[in-house]
């Protein structure tokens, strides 16, 4: 985990830079909610949070120049590792 800031590479850090707060918080409130079980949990909730901004975006549903590009972002990005990072907020949300 050391190829850009910290994270596997520069996707992974600048959509952790954008998202990580927020995407975080809502987990948070889902995991004391029950809803999230594990990793794995968190990484389908990411991977919807991000569709629905991609959809709302000047390119919706992956058409043209700019949803190829964001398309290819997406695929660099480290979905995982982000909801490693999120999972280990939940179990210090839990000891607190």
């Amino acid at each position: 985990m050391s190829g850009y800031n910290g994270w596997k590479n520069w996707a992974t850090w600048n959509f952790a830079l954008w998202h990580l707060d927020h995407l975080q918080d809502s987990c948070i409130e889902m995991w004391a909610d029950g809803q999230l079980q594990d990793v794995q949990s968190i990484i389908v909730v990411a991977g919807d949070y991000w569709d629905e901004i991609k959809d709302s975006g000047p390119e919706q549903n992956g058409v043209g120049w700019l949803g190829d590009v964001i398309d290819a972002y997406t695929d660099e990005v480290d979905f995982r590792e982000i909801a490693e990072h999120i999972w280990d907020a939940c179990q210090e949300y839990e000891k607190s």
